[in-house]
């Protein structure tokens, strides 16, 4: 799995990637997601990145653990926990 795949899911669609997770399961509105964009990531580690306008300015993908530490580990280094 690759840190950028995690990033770049939440960076391109303006949401955490665990946000998705839910509609890219069997039968949801974006079931098969994984396989668009160059591959992209529907489960947590995925968190996208705002400036103080509230901006979406990018996002950080953290994986290697199992997917609720890495969400929380993203949302720390997001500056969001």
């Amino acid at each position: 799995m690759s840190l950028l795949r995690i990033a770049r899911t939440a960076a391109l669609f303006r949401t955490d990637s665990l946000t998705l997770g839910a509609d890219a399961q069997p039968g949801g509105a974006i079931y098969t997601l994984e396989s668009t964009n160059g591959g992209l990531i529907s489960f947590g580690g995925g968190v996208v990145l705002y400036d103080e306008q509230n901006h979406v300015t990018g996002a950080v993908g953290i994986a290697g653990a199992t997917v609720e530490a890495d969400q929380i580990i993203a949302l720390a280094a997001a500056g969001r926990a």
